[in-house]
Formats: C-alpha cells, structure tokens, sequence
C-alpha cells in the first residue's frame, strides 16, 4: 500500500510537470541556406536574441512569411540579425492550442532598431502579420550562450 501512495505521488508530480512544460521536436530548415544566405554569418558574436515561435495561417501563411524573409533579408543582414536557427516543428507535447507552432525561429538581435523603421521592413512587415496566426509570440533573450546550428 505504501508503493502505491508512493507511485500515486510520482505520477501526480510528473503530470503536473507536464502540464507546465512545452517539447517541441524539429528539424532544421534549410531555407535560410538555400534562400537567405545573407542571414548566416560566422563571425558574428553577438548573444542577445530573438526568440519567434510562429504558426503560419492557412492556406498561404508560410508563402507570406518568406515574402517578408525575402524582402528584409539585406536589411537585416546590414543590421547584424543573423540566423542562429530556423527550426520546423514536426511534432509538439504542449498542453492546449496557444502552444502549438510551426516553426521557431532564433536570431540574434543586432541592430534592430534601425532595421525596423526602413521602408521595405515597413511594408514587408505587413506580409508577415498577414502570414501569422495571433497565438505566434516573439521574445528577446539575452543569453551568454548561443550556438549557431548554420556553423
């Protein structure tokens, strides 16, 4: 009887545990490669990042977003907004909606500032908002640790 308390125990900690955690399994897409070749940079050692955690709208989110990619590409290389990792989420263990995404996205931040109030930012920001469902958060973070997954 007291291995069963016990075990009741671990399974009520571990579900509780669950219930606050957020796994997502990805892949690294290889876009920022193929496409935007500006945004990988070796050299840069800059540690403040962005974090993006995007759910692109159907049926055209994903096309929208890579217009704004597109479009800002040398902005924000100019700027020193590097990719440190695109990652497409394959699978989620999150509880509820407001958690589930299709891509995260890691950059550092530079100089954001100045990139966002050029022209084509401005306009091509409005493909981005139109590409993405409201639940996609950004944050900064300002971390002595950074790996580059281009490298």
């Amino acid at each position: 009887n007291a291995d069963r308390e016990m075990i009741k125990e671990m399974l009520e900690r571990r579900n509780a545990g669950l219930q606050s955690s957020y796994v997502w399994a990805t892949t690294l897409n290889t876009d920022v490669v193929d496409k935007y070749s500006e945004l990988v940079n070796i050299t840069s050692e800059k540690t403040d990042l962005f974090f993006h955690a995007i759910k692109f709208k159907s049926p055209n989110g994903r096309a929208d977003v890579a217009r704004f990619d597109e479009r800002t590409k040398e902005i924000k290389s100019a700027n020193e907004l590097y990719a440190q990792a695109w990652l497409d989420v394959q699978a989620s263990c999150a509880f509820g909606d407001s958690f589930d995404y299709d891509q995260i996205r890691i950059e550092t931040i530079g100089g954001y500032s100045a990139a966002i109030v050029e022209e084509d930012w401005i306009e091509g920001s409005e493909f981005r908002v139109d590409g993405i469902e409201t639940t996609s958060i950004s944050a900064f973070t300002f971390n002595e640790i950074s790996t580059n997954l281009y490298l």
